[in-house]
């Protein structure tokens, strides 16, 4: 349909939006359109699809979604967006996150300074407690702990910054401090898979991608959903089941928002780790489809069953 039948539809739908509205998502690629010859003034017209009007509802019903974050929201809610448009988006945050992360860099070169940075980070990083105060000795446990992770992120930083890539031992440094150990029959192929991990390699391979390699993201996206969707069943409401509590306080210091809402900058990461050079991006789909990652997700799915109540304990029998 051209874009007066779609503003008519609109309006059925009690949506008032004007010629110039719909140009401007269209440019900001949130509509997408095919031309369709040329009008009187031999001006190329464009026709929009059913999709269109959907994608319109959804903009008027996200007011609190910021303009440039829009696309993020529209692709995560499953309607088709300009992938040149994302593509310039996520060249543009790697660029903000790169210009960021080299402050930083600068402002920690030397030793002193990098701790200073490091120590003041640790503090004010520390989780708020509950009613009452930890004791001495506890609250130097906490402090240490926040150290020890303020001092790996930095180093990080300097690693992806400086032209590097993530080594293997950083990786399996954030490992231990959640006290995971690293299988060593995967640590071959995490070394090979980190050797891209850089942000000078993600600025490469976002430039290389095309129609065809953003055109399975939609499919990852709906293969999450499905996962989360399904976990959702089994642990009943999110707010009462402990388990999950506990996994989203963590995931909250980190990212706040987590997973109750819709949470951008974890929907613009989940792009820029898609776009980190693979080999064959349809491998993802099988491997997300996988019956081993089935049986991974119904053992969580499992767990989290028995953390649907209020109660302190696991739920038996």
């Amino acid at each position: 349909m051209y874009i007066e039948e779609l503003i008519s539809k609109a309006a059925t739908e009690g949506i008032v939006i004007s010629k110039r509205q719909i140009q401007k998502y269209k440019e900001l690629g949130l509509i997408t359109s095919k031309s369709k010859g040329l009008g009187r003034k031999g001006r190329e017209k464009s026709r929009y699809d059913e999709k269109a009007l959907d994608t319109l509802k959804e903009i008027i019903a996200a007011p609190k979604i910021k303009q440039k974050h829009m696309i993020y929201y529209l692709l995560w809610m499953g309607h088709p967006v300009s992938w040149v448009k994302l593509q310039q988006s996520s060249l543009d945050l790697i660029t903000h996150v790169e210009s960021f992360f080299k402050k930083i860099v600068k402002e920690t070169e030397d030793s002193h300074t990098a701790t200073i940075a490091i120590n003041e980070i640790a503090r004010t990083s520390i989780p708020k407690q509950g009613n009452g105060r930890p004791s001495k000795k506890k609250s130097e446990e906490i402090l240490a702990k926040e150290t020890e992770f303020a001092r790996m992120a930095l180093h990080l930083i300097h690693e992806m910054t400086n032209g590097q890539h993530m080594s293997l031992g950083t990786f399996e440094n954030f490992f231990t401090y959640h006290g995971a150990t690293l299988p060593e029959n995967l640590k071959g192929s995490i070394a090979n898979t980190l050797q891209d991990f850089s942000l000078k390699n993600m600025r490469s391979e976002l430039y290389e991608l095309n129609e065809r390699d953003f055109g399975t993201l939609p499919d990852v996206i709906s293969c999450l959903k499905e996962y989360w969707n399904e976990l959702k069943r089994n642990m009943g409401d999110p707010d009462r089941n402990l388990a999950f509590q506990m996994l989203l306080g963590l995931l909250n210091r980190y990212y706040p928002g987590g997973f109750k809402t819709i949470n951008i900058p974890l929907i613009q990461y989940l792009v820029l780790v898609y776009s980190f050079p693979l080999s064959n991006r349809s491998l993802l789909i099988e491997h997300l489809r996988s019956d081993e990652t089935k049986q991974v997700v119904q053992k969580l799915c499992q767990f989290l069953s028995m953390y649907k109540s209020e109660d302190t304990e696991p739920v038996t029998g």
